[in-house]
């Protein structure tokens, strides 16, 4: 997809060339000239909001593929823990954010080879390892649906070989059950489709375990990098040493989470706001990350549970759908968003601020998670 590089250079010298079209704006209205929305005030209550319920926090605003808004307050790091560093200028383990951006991989990567939704996984896994009952009718739109059939959390390369060689209950396949390990898989599977490893049996050494473990790791990261974030820095360690901290709590140190690519596809990402965000809006409104029948499925607003993403018809009152997906780890919380109008925000705090948290006290807050903080400021906005 190297021709996706070039499309974006274009794009920017278009921007150039043409720059009113790449001027900030800031009231934006949907579709029908209604339901309009302030960006700067969006970004005043986020301000506002994020300050007083996070230790640390960045978010930013996109808007017709122009960085809009950005904010930030706190530091990554507090006194006796190391350098301090502003929370702004680091990447952040976004936690299950990324398995949206996993499932733009996987679109891409089904695009290229002629597959679909429905095309089973079973052919792109190991074939050295054991399949129990019933594996083999589990497609790549199960896994993005969360509907694989499997009742389990597992999310290392030896937890999925054990829970594959187990098998699921049909009863199970088709219904909704939110899993890492049906995007943990496709850490496995992203490397496969892309011709980077092999998993026929013919590969079979009595050390191929360790060794695909290690080599899908680097190849899943090395396709995401490229692909996805077009050659933008990115991360499944804890290598710009954020940590996460429990706001209601001073006394409790922060928590670095450390190494975590063994976990990638489903969470572990790394990354910043600005790129978190630009992402998203690449892959809604542009066709430099899918194609248009890709981007379709990914965007259908007739699912609820999306393929990796969640769609709603809130907050605003209007029939036109909003796609989120948040994510979560010890102390930390991301969230992206594109709202009804083609806002596109993403934010990231490295403090737990949700129920009953507040500055002070930690009682009262208004917020019980971070999507509804966001929408709460957004709803804030309306003009």
């Amino acid at each position: 997809m190297k021709w996706n590089v070039l499309c974006l250079l274009m794009a920017l010298f278009t921007c150039v060339l043409l720059s009113s079209s790449c001027d900030k704006t800031d009231t934006v209205c949907d579709a029908n000239g209604a339901n309009c929305t302030s960006i700067d005030a969006f970004a005043e209550e986020l301000n506002r909001n994020l300050r007083r319920y996070t230790k640390g926090y960045s978010f930013s605003i996109f808007y017709d593929g122009v960085l809009q808004q950005t904010g930030s307050n706190g530091l990554t790091r507090y006194d006796g823990q190391g350098e301090q560093i502003t929370a702004f200028t680091t990447r952040m383990n976004i936690a299950s954010s990324s398995k949206t951006i996993s499932s733009i991989a996987v679109l891409q990567l089904l695009d290229a080879n002629g597959l679909t939704l429905d095309s089973t996984i079973i052919e792109y896994l190991p074939q050295w390892w054991t399949f129990g009952p019933n594996t083999e009718v589990i497609t790549f739109r199960d896994l993005l649906l969360h509907e694989s059939g499997f009742v389990v959390n597992a999310e290392t390369y030896q937890e999925m070989k054990a829970q594959l060689a187990q098998g699921i209950d049909l009863s199970n396949h088709g219904t909704y059950a939110y899993r890492n390990f049906n995007f943990c898989l496709l850490r496995l599977l992203i490397p496969a489709l892309n011709g980077d490893v092999p998993f026929n049996s013919a590969f079979e050494l009595p050390w191929i375990d360790s060794n695909y473990d290690a080599m899908t790791r680097i190849k899943y990261m090395q396709y995401i990098k490229a692909e996805v974030f077009l050659g933008s820095a990115v991360d499944c360690t804890n290598s710009d040493q954020v940590l996460y901290y429990n706001h209601c709590d001073s006394s409790e140190p922060g928590f670095d989470p450390g190494y975590q690519c063994d976990r990638a596809g489903g969470g572990t990402l790394a990354v910043t706001t600005n790129l978190l965000g630009m992402t998203m809006y690449r892959a809604k409104y542009t066709n430099l990350l899918l194609s248009k029948n890709m981007r379709d499925a990914l965007f259908d607003p007739t699912m609820a549970g999306g393929l990796g993403l969640y769609t709603t018809h809130a907050p605003v009152p209007t029939v036109a759908p909003v796609f989120h997906h948040n994510g979560g780890i010890k102390g930390a919380r991301s969230c992206w968003y594109i709202f009804h109008n083609d806002i596109v925000v993403a934010v990231a705090a490295n403090s737990e601020f949700g129920i009953a948290n507040d500055i002070v006290g930690c009682a009262g807050s208004p917020f019980n998670d971070i999507n509804h903080l966001i929408e709460a400021s957004f709803h804030a906005s309306f003009k």
